[in-house]
Order: C-alpha cells, then sequence, then structure tokens
C-alpha cells in the first residue's frame, strides 16, 4: 500500500487523498483502518503509468511535463525547408528522404530532434518553391550562343512513357541545367516518335524559347 500512497495528499483529518497522477484532481475517500480505495484507484485508473509521469507525481520533474509529447524542435521548419532546397539544388531524387543514411544524418545533427519528413511531402514543397521560368534565346544567343538540350525518356510503374527536355546553360556564375518541359510519349519509343514529341515541346513554347527553326543540339538516350 505504501507504494500508492505516495501518489496521493493525504488529509487524514478529513480521511480524503488527492490523486496527483489525474489531470483533473481527483478525491477519494478512504478510512483510518483501509486505504483500499486509493490502491483500487492506482490498479484501475493508472495501471499504464510511465515511468516520467510517476516521478512528476512524486515531484522529481513538474507534472505536466510528463504527460506532454515530445518537445517539438525549434528548427523543424527550417532544416526541412534547406533539405528541400539542397534536393532541388543537386538534382536529387526526392527518394533521398526516405534513405536511412540521410535521415540519420539530419538527425544526428539535431540532437535526435528533428522529424524526417516523407517524399509526399517533400514533393510538395518542391512544387510549392516553383517558380515560372522564361527563357529568353534572342539574349542568350547574343551572349553564349546556342544552348544544348538533352532528352531523357522513362516509364511509370503502370507502364506510362514520359518524356523530359533540359536545357543546359552557360551562365556567368558557371553551367546550369533547367527543365523545359516534361510530356506523356506514347509507345513506341522511336528515333522518329521522340523527334516528333520534341519538336512539338518546342513549338509549344514557341518564340520564348526559339526565333531559329532548330536552335538546339538533340542527344538521345541510348
Amino acid at each position: 500500500m505504501a507504494k500508492c500512497t505516495c501518489y496521493y495528499e493525504l488529509n487524514n483529518s478529513k480521511y480524503e487523498a488527492k490523486c496527483k497522477l489525474c489531470i483533473t484532481p481527483a478525491i477519494l475517500k478512504f478510512s483510518a483502518s483501509s486505504k483500499t480505495n486509493l490502491k483500487k484507484h492506482f490498479e484501475t485508473v493508472h495501471r499504464h503509468v510511465t515511468p516520467e509521469q510517476a516521478a512528476a507525481a512524486v515531484g522529481s520533474l513538474p507534472l505536466h511535463s510528463a504527460f506532454q509529447g515530445p518537445s517539438t524542435f525549434s528548427g523543424q521548419d527550417a532544416t526541412t525547408d534547406a533539405i528541400v532546397d539542397t534536393i532541388i539544388d543537386l538534382n536529387l531524387p526526392i527518394s533521398i528522404v526516405d534513405k536511412p543514411s540521410f535521415r540519420k544524418s539530419y538527425r544526428t545533427a539535431s540532437g535526435g530532434k528533428y522529424k524526417p519528413i516523407c517524399k509526399k511531402t517533400a514533393r510538395s514543397k518542391i512544387i510549392q518553391k516553383g517558380n515560372g521560368w522564361i527563357f529568353n534565346y534572342s539574349a542568350y544567343q547574343a551572349k553564349f550562343g546556342k544552348p544544348s538540350t538533352t532528352v531523357d525518356i522513362w516509364s511509370s510503374k503502370k507502364r506510362r512513357g514520359f518524356m523530359a527536355v533540359s536545357l543546359h546553360l552557360q551562365t556567368d556564375d558557371g553551367l546550369e541545367t533547367k527543365v523545359l518541359d516534361l510530356a506523356h510519349i506514347p509507345s513506341p519509343h522511336t528515333g522518329t516518335n521522340v523527334k516528333l514529341k520534341y519538336d512539338e515541346i518546342l513549338n509549344k513554347h514557341g518564340s520564348t524559347v526559339r526565333t531559329h527553326s532548330r536552335p538546339y543540339r538533340i542527344m538521345l538516350p541510348t
């Protein structure tokens, strides 16, 4: 019984006990010869009490802190933003956020406080950061000459084909790659069909992309 009484504030003159574990104070009655009600309350209502909650009840730490969830990491948003920027700047796959080693690095750097994000969250934030981009071909050609492009083709899990056209540009700070467009490309992915889709994408962007009929070099995947 002594184990239970430490979780109560006893008023022996009124034979009342106030439970320290209850968020809303519970007042229980007992008699001079028996404290069975206190034991019954503890074993039924607080049978799953954690060591932290028990320590709080006897004064080892504030009671409210034992019933709260883990403290939030103040740098959660800033760290997530930095991760998303890293993925964008280095053209990393979104799936990298699920890699154990990647998650471990950020949890270690934050002392275990950072809550890793999933691919869905990373994708959503990348889309939010997306800005409209228009390529001024005339201005670029006057300064650097004609840009190069590459074409990448892959299939989704449902076997649906997609084709991306990327621009590889020179800048005052070095080389830069921009995705011009992403489009569905029906099968078969022959050289003729790839060229048709490539021309379609260029025509779609019109004069904002080109002013000559064939300003780009096309590098087909092997």
